[in-house]
C-alpha cells in the first residue's frame, strides 16, 4: 500500500501546470506511436514487397537464393528458398534509413536468431545487403561485404513470368 507523504513534504502545482504537463506527456507519447509504422507498409513504400533472386531465370540454390516478401494484411513474412532449404520468417519491424535504404528486423525461428539487416537499392528493381547482424551484434555482412571480402549479392526483382 502506498502511503501519503507527510504534509510538510507535499508540494502542489497549480491546476493549469498539471494539465499542461499531462497534455505535453500525451503529445510526446502520441508522437512516438505515430513514428512506429507497420513493417508491411514500410516495405511496400520502399518497394521490397515481391519476389527477388540473384538470377530469376535460374532455380533456387545456395548461390542463387530466392526471397519473397509477401504482404499478408499487416504482417510481412519473408519466404526463403535456397534449393535444398525453404523457410518462412516474420519481419517484426522495418524503417527507412536516412540514406534511403531499409532496415529490417526479422525473427528467424528455425535458426533461433533475430537478424537486423540493412539493404540499399541499386535501382527500383535491385537491392543488396549492406549489413546483417544477429542479436549479439555479430555481423555476417558489413559494408556490403560478406566476411569483409566478398561483395553481397545483388538481388533482382522477379516477374511472374520468371517464376513460371
Amino acid at each position: 500500500m502506498i502511503s501519503e507523504p507527510p504534509a510538510r513534504m507535499r508540494r502542489h502545482l497549480p491546476t493549469g501546470v498539471c494539465i499542461g504537463l499531462v497534455l505535453q506527456a500525451s503529445i510526446v507519447a502520441g508522437a512516438g506511436l505515430a513514428a512506429e509504422r507497420i513493417a508491411a507498409d514500410v516495405a511496400e513504400q520502399w518497394g521490397l514487397v515481391g519476389s527477388w533472386a540473384v538470377d530469376c531465370q535460374r532455380p533456387p540454390a545456395r548461390e542463387n537464393p530466392h526471397y519473397s516478401y509477401v504482404r499478408q494484411g499487416v504482417t510481412l513474412p519473408v519466404q526463403r528458398d535456397v534449393g535444398d532449404f525453404r523457410d518462412e520468417n516474420k519481419v517484426t519491424s522495418a524503417a527507412i534509413t536516412d540514406d534511403g535504404g531499409i532496415e529490417l528486423v526479422t525473427d528467424f525461428k528455425a535458426l533461433s536468431h533475430v537478424i537486423t539487416s540493412r539493404y540499399a537499392k541499386g535501382n527500383a528493381n535491385q537491392f543488396r545487403a549492406m549489413s546483417n547482424k544477429d542479436e549479439k551484434n555479430v555481423y555476417s555482412a558489413l559494408d556490403g561485404k560478406l566476411r569483409s571480402v566478398v561483395p553481397t549479392p545483388i538481388m533482382s526483382r522477379c516477374s511472374k513470368a520468371d517464376r513460371e
